[in-house]
């Protein structure tokens, strides 16, 4: 692990070459936003607003970050459908064993 990596292959290294800058570009414009945590849960958000519609599931980003006290009665379970997707997210994110994993998909199964 703490030695020299020596790659010959033309190809590895103009991928190497090519996600180093991806890298380089995306810590440039992390300091660009003020808040990186926020805008990942907006992302996540989004992502999990966009794949519930494709199970008919119809609630906005606008409806997903409310409070459930504020969200009209009939929107309801779809809300809470794409809140299931997010946490499921996020426990997937923070699981380190396979316990943990199991518990992960039976939540994001019962978002779908």
């Amino acid at each position: 692990m703490n030695h020299e990596w020596l790659v010959s292959n033309a190809k590895v290294n103009r991928l190497l070459n090519e996600a180093t800058r991806n890298l380089g570009e995306l810590n440039a414009f992390s300091t660009m936003i003020p808040d990186v945590d926020f805008f990942i849960r907006m992302h996540i958000t989004k992502e999990a607003t966009n794949s519930s519609r494709i199970e008919a599931t119809q609630t906005s980003m606008e409806e997903a970050i409310q409070n459930a006290e504020y969200i009209n009665h009939e929107k309801h379970d779809d809300c809470h459908e794409v809140h299931n997707y997010i946490n499921a997210l996020k426990t997937l994110k923070s699981s380190g064993n396979k316990q943990d994993s199991r518990e992960t998909v039976s939540l994001f199964l019962k978002s779908i």
